[in-house]
């Protein structure tokens, strides 16, 4: 070890650096900057998985996470060397502050090659299970280490200020926000300003249908019509891209199809709703063909479930298959002559191909039980669902029936498959995650990604997915029911406040109890948090960012004015209430401003006020923490 010179009260003696150095204002500064890199990096790749398409590791916004990883550790791995290399033992090598920072890093070496071993015997994860995945939050807790390091460093700096400035106090607030934006990117799933569709009505148990549009990569989700109390089934696109063609019947809870529907056809931006069917029970399944001068459907007019077709303006409406069992699931070859459909005969459901005429049918699989028949662009092969290896999984097949192979190969269900026009990617409906969703993969298989992630599609007939003739839109039906239009969505949206309200009432009673804040502290702490968070949204909802800038600008003038402490607990006891309560409610006040909320007044004024009790019970834990040793001490 390096000999020094150090003062024994009478004189300099050798020594050794046995005490951490303290980090200048300099390192602060850069230390910070790097972890914004880092977190604004795990930002924008969580708002790519959401937005785009990804198909490998090796993409721009991976590029960006892990430079910003590579300068932080590259950072900290020379101040480790100068501070060795001054003769500092290992033990002392990082300021004050920063040791755990060179852990975290240490941890997230090792958590990486862990991550990589877990998707080894466990496979990659999905949707959810990429937040909560244990691998994952080893790299998160490793993440945490690192970018608090310049708020420990404050934390143990004693104060050089009566009355520090906002440029000085800035480093430390960042941390706080970028440790704070770390906690709630991994409980973004109960997060009202990710979540978003909490606030729409939930109170009443009605049964309502939607038809939604989105882009190829499950991005930019919008709503193009809604009918309540009635469903809408199976929606396809025109050849054109200027209409949609869909089935609107009425819905009977716990039953599997609609008691009865028709076809109906709009305009491609839900404009200009017509009906083309009349008839008594159930038309259903519409598939518009390539030519877009007819749409096949399936119906029971006739007392069974046969095919039919019509022109496109829905006259001629002529029925194509005979004899007995259920016809259904109809699709157009891209010659717009040939109809696959699946039949229902002796008791096996098996794929069938019939003429546009109704002649020349043929049977196209005997093994297992199969649908959901959906043409290649070229016209040589069919994407289709089977259950012949005892799960429906999706399998495709040349168009004479020959070659059957499987692509999918998970728990749950996959059915409603859906070849693109450009022929690269095939979307299909799963319910692997427990609900129905809208997925999309390679039309050879792998590549699987959750489009749709919204927990409101609980039927198999909402995720059927029709694409645009580019290729860059798919759209699609949802069904809301009691299940999720009830107390499941209301009791998720409560819990999301509270689960918020926890983390960030955590970090800013520390940092209240700690430093004197200057004004505009926490309103730059809630306002860049905010940002980030409506990043992960469908939508970016700026109404959310100047809520949370508002409501920090309210607890800046709290502390300036109650001045909250130790020494004043009653004085933090108000702060710790008040400063959820006005941010909760000033939330669901600009809503409501701007657009409407379903809850009731009973629904948000019981969650702003439960909102203010956790921040009042942290506030009390935290107080009650810093007397125990107090009073210890006294007493010894």
């Amino acid at each position: 070890m390096r000999n020094i010179l150090v003062s024994n009260g009478r004189g300099f003696v050798p020594g050794s650096l046995t005490v951490p150095p303290t980090a200048s204002e300099r390192f602060d500064r850069t230390m910070v900057l790097l972890c914004s890199w880092l977190i604004f990096g795990l930002y924008i790749d969580g708002w790519a998985h959401r937005h785009q398409q990804i198909e490998t590791f090796f993409t721009p916004w991976h590029a960006i996470l892990y430079s910003g990883l590579l300068a932080v550790a590259s950072l900290v791995l020379v101040m480790l060397y100068k501070n060795r290399s001054q003769g500092y033992p290992w033990r002392s090598t990082m300021p004050v502050g920063y040791g755990l920072s060179l852990v975290g890093l240490l941890i997230f070496v090792v958590g990486g090659l862990g991550d990589l071993i877990w998707h080894e015997i466990f496979g990659f994860e999905h949707d959810l299970e990429a937040l909560l995945s244990p691998s994952h939050l080893v790299l998160a807790f490793s993440g945490a280490l690192m970018v608090a390091g310049p708020f420990r460093a404050s934390w143990h700096r004693p104060d050089v200020q009566s009355h520090p400035s906002l440029s000085t106090q800035w480093p430390m607030l960042v941390s706080m926000t970028l440790l704070l934006s770390l906690f709630t990117f991994f409980t973004q799933f109960a997060h009202p300003f990710v979540e978003t569709w909490l606030m729409q009505d939930t109170h009443r148990a009605e049964v309502y249908g939607e038809v939604f549009v989105m882009d190829a990569g499950g991005g930019r989700q919008t709503r193009l019509a809604r009918h309540p109390a009635r469903s809408i089934n199976h929606p396809s696109w025109s050849v054109d891209g200027r209409r949609i063609v869909f089935a609107l019947g009425t819905w009977k809870y716990n039953q599997s199809a609609p008691s009865d529907a028709e076809i109906y056809v709009m305009n491609a931006d839900g404009t200009e709703q017509r009906r083309l069917t009349h008839n008594i029970g159930y038309d259903g399944h519409p598939s518009w063909s390539h030519d877009g001068s007819k749409i096949a459907f399936e119906s029971v007019r006739d007392g069974t479930q046969a095919i039919y077709a019509m022109n496109a303006d829905g006259s001629n409406q002529t029925r194509l298959t005979r004899g007995h069992g259920r016809h259904g699931l109809p699709s157009w070859s891209p010659d717009s002559k040939t109809i696959a459909f699946a039949a229902e005969r002796d008791g096996a459901t098996e794929i069938y191909a019939v003429g546009v005429n109704g002649d020349e049918e043929t049977r196209l699989t005997t093994t297992g039980e199969n649908g959901y028949p959906s043409w290649s662009p070229e016209g040589g092969k069919l994407a289709f669902a089977s259950r012949r290896d005892g799960n429906w999984e999706i399998y495709v097949m040349d168009a004479d029936g020959r070659n059957a192979r499987r692509l999918t190969d998970e728990p749950g269900i996959d059915r409603f498959p859906a070849w693109a026009p450009d022929g690269n990617h095939i979307a299909f409906a799963s319910n692997r995650d427990d609900n129905w969703e809208i997925y999309k993969m390679n039309a050879a298989g792998g590549l699987e990604m959750n489009l749709t992630n919204n927990p409101a599609m609980e039927d198999a007939n909402d995720a059927r997915p029709s694409w645009s003739s580019d290729a860059t839109s798919i759209v699609f039906a949802a069904t809301g029911h009691p299940r999720y239009s009830g107390f499941l969505r209301r009791a998720l949206g409560i819990a999301s406040i509270l689960v918020q309200s926890a983390l960030q009432m955590g970090l800013v009673l520390l940092a209240v109890m700690r430093w004197d804040l200057r004004f505009f502290s926490l309103t730059l702490v809630f306002a860049l948090n905010a940002a980030l968070n409506v990043s992960q949204a469908q939508d970016y909802d700026l109404r959310l960012v100047v809520t949370a800038a508002l409501a920090g600008l309210v607890a800046d003038t709290l502390v300036r004015g109650l001045k909250p402490s130790a020494a004043k607990p009653q004085a933090m006891y108000l702060f710790a209430f008040t400063v959820p309560t006005i941010y909760y409610a000033l939330f669901f006040l600009v809503l409501m401003l701007t657009g409407g909320i379903g809850w009731s007044a009973h629904l948000w004024m019981g969650s702003i006020v439960l909102a203010g009790f956790t921040g009042w019970l942290l506030s009390y834990i935290l107080l009650a923490a810093l007397r125990i040793p107090q009073e210890q001490e006294h007493r010894d």
